[in-house]
């Protein structure tokens, strides 16, 4: 919990570009492709656009951005004007005869080479180059080192230092990998990629700015421990994007904290709906109590006068949970267990307590995963 990763004031954001603009993209010498209506995972909104391309990675969409969607992050697919044999329905696998007659209404049923890459490509590719470091010897083979606490939410932090200090964004070099043991054994759950900026300057990367959230030099200290606010004139900026390329997230494939984590270290099926307090509960059962209780010492706010009460306020919950995850979590009992410890340590340390409870950016993505 104690360790600390301070990327130093001496790096420099490197200039990156990518995504295609529409004003930059070639004009087409044929007709158009078909207009297409694209619903992504975790998003409650449809891209509309011409479908440019289609091949055994995903479709490529041309909305105000070029964009090419993977198929694994394509929930459903609407094509105007034909048959709902073009239609892709949720659920539905996607074969090669379906690639093959979605091709044919593209603009370009050839393809597209050396189209530059997006969020979604980013992503696609991410998860293709990656698969080696499911074995964590390659990761160490290859310059991945520890650094930080295994976290509840988000297991533990590996960084590739050299990748580090490039300051780019290579899918297959992450500059971070995220482990957690289960069932025993080290299990691969995602990956990262961190940029670092100086001054005001506004990195050109996928998913900038919203998928994004600011460390303010620390890399390893995902736990909101420290209660002081960052200084707003530090010259340096550390920002880091998730991608939970092997666990599903819940909450989405981008947001920092996975709440599903808890209950496969647990051993237990992950319920099919529950509150991100739930999962919080459920971590106080597989770490999450020690984690706390080293967070809230780190922070100050657990010391020598208040620790018995504390300690015991912690493992009152700690048991509780444990209880609650049987077969089939007790998701209610799980939320009920974490707002009683949140209200017990409030009363015991004050309001401060709040920000170890919920670190910032996990405020930002905080929702039911119903």
């Amino acid at each position: 919990m104690r360790t600390r990763f301070v990327v130093s004031a001496l790096l420099f954001a490197a200039g990156c570009n990518w995504g295609t603009r529409p004003v930059d993209f070639a004009p087409a010498n044929g007709p158009q492709g078909a207009r297409v209506a694209a619903r992504v995972r975790g998003e409650d909104y449809d891209r509309l656009g011409e479908l440019l391309a289609v091949d055994s990675t995903g479709i490529t969409i041309r909305t105000n951005v070029v964009t090419l969607i993977a198929w694994t992050r394509l929930a459903a697919l609407d094509v105007d004007g034909l048959g709902n044999d073009y239609d892709v329905r949720a659920g539905e696998v996607v074969g090669n005869n379906k690639i093959a007659r979605l091709s044919l209404v593209s603009r370009f049923p050839q393809g597209i080479k050396h189209l530059p890459i997006s969020l979604d490509s980013l992503i696609a590719s991410t998860e293709r180059r990656t698969t080696r470091f499911a074995d964590r010897r390659v990761a160490v083979e290859e310059g991945y080192r520890r650094v930080g606490a295994d976290f509840p939410g988000m297991g533990e932090h590996w960084i590739n230092v050299h990748s580090l200090l490039g300051n780019r964004i290579d899918p297959s070099l992450p500059t971070l990998l995220t482990y957690a043991t289960i069932s025993g054994r080290p299990t691969l759950l995602g990956v990262g990629f961190v940029v670092v900026t100086r001054a005001d300057s506004t990195p050109d990367v996928p998913g900038w700015p919203t998928e994004w959230h600011e460390h303010s030099g620390l890399l390893a200290d995902e736990s909101g421990a420290a209660i002081e606010p960052a200084k707003s004139d530090s010259p340096t900026h550390v920002w880091v994007m998730h991608v939970w390329t092997k666990l599903e997230n819940p909450a989405g494939q981008l947001s920092a904290d996975n709440w599903s984590l808890p209950f496969r270290r647990a051993g237990v099926a992950i319920p099919r709906a529950f509150d991100s307090n739930a999962g919080r509960g459920a971590a106080l059962a597989v770490g999450g109590d020690v984690f706390l209780r080293d967070a809230l010492t780190d922070a100050a706010l657990r010391t020598p006068a208040n620790s018995a009460a504390v300690d015991s306020i912690i493992a009152s919950a700690h048991a509780r949970a444990t209880s609650s995850l049987g077969a089939e979590p007790n998701v209610a009992e799980l939320e009920s267990t974490w707002s009683d410890l949140s209200a017990a340590l409030e009363q015991a340390m004050g309001p401060r307590v709040r920000a170890i409870l919920v670190p910032a950016h996990d405020r930002l993505h905080r929702g039911d995963h119903r």
